[in-house]
């Protein structure tokens, strides 16, 4: 049945759905971080101890989000964050 077919029949008018434009704020990227395997098992076990304290499920995404929001809103963890970063090997 096609939509005139359907509208005929129904009486309704067929429309087609479009996609809005995304906003600013709905706009996604996406980033890639490649860990060594100990890192990234210790990661792991965190992410349990988020979960557990949150009392929710909670994905490795939901952290990282979390981290880079309290690293915008806290200078002190940019600066220990900065720190590290100039004293550790490249």
């Amino acid at each position: 049945m096609t939509g005139k077919d359907r509208a005929a029949r129904f009486g309704t008018v067929a429309t087609r759905r479009v996609a809005a434009a995304p906003t600013p704020s709905s706009v996604v990227r996406k980033f890639t971080i490649l860990l060594d395997l100990d890192v990234s098992e210790a990661f792991d076990a965190d992410l349990s101890k988020v979960r557990r304290a949150a009392d929710r499920a909670v994905n490795k995404s939901d952290v990282v989000r979390e981290l880079l929001a309290a690293l915008h809103e806290d200078p002190s963890l940019l600066r220990l964050v900065a720190d590290r970063l100039r004293t550790s090997a490249r």
